[in-house]
């Protein structure tokens, strides 16, 4: 794959995620507090769970938006609160 047909996925990706962050997020914690064996998540709050997965999606979508789709040394990938 040539640079500039990499470049248009990544932005795809970046714009897919931006587009339906809240519905990949619900989804998300759903199937989180779907799994199996998920005891240890009861020791945390349903709120700090959501916060927390909303944090990292965040971080996420600042770093994929900045076109870092490799370096996740990089400060873009740094999450914020953690």
């Amino acid at each position: 794959m040539n640079n500039m047909a990499q470049q248009d996925e990544y932005q795809t990706i970046s714009s897919v995620l931006t587009c339906r962050k809240n519905e990949l997020l619900a989804s998300w914690i759903r199937n989180i507090l779907d799994l199996p064996g998920n005891r240890t998540l009861k020791l945390m709050a349903e709120h700090q769970l959501q916060q927390q997965a909303g944090e990292l999606l965040d971080t996420l979508l600042e770093a994929f938006g900045s076109g870092n789709y490799m370096d996740i040394n990089a400060p873009e990938y740094k999450m914020k609160h953690f």
